[in-house]
């Protein structure tokens, strides 16, 4: 998997109607990230106006991340993505 370490930006769509996912989210949410995260339901209208193509990449199977520079990343990949971000990792990650 491709970190890009210039990120600024990550899109998180995810499964609102999900109980894990929006466990996750609001985990995530009350860490500190290294980049702006923004959850979006996948089945919202912002969804839809903001990605397009999201429903190619199944996101109802698994959450779907896209990056400022438009990579994306699905199921596995897109949790390690957010999880890349997290502040108390990332400082653990030099140690």
């Amino acid at each position: 998997m491709k970190i890009d370490q210039e990120m600024r930006f990550l899109e998180v769509y995810y499964d609102g109607s999900c109980a894990l996912c929006c466990r996750y989210k609001g985990w995530f949410e009350q860490q500190r990230a290294e980049v702006e995260v923004q959850f979006i339901d996948y089945a919202s209208d912002a969804a839809r106006k903001r990605f397009p193509e999201l429903l190619e990449y199944e996101p109802a199977r698994a959450m779907v991340v896209r990056s400022d520079s438009g990579m994306v990343y699905q199921g596995e990949e897109a949790t390690l993505m957010t999880l890349w971000h997290v502040r108390a990792i990332v400082s653990c990650k030099d140690s």
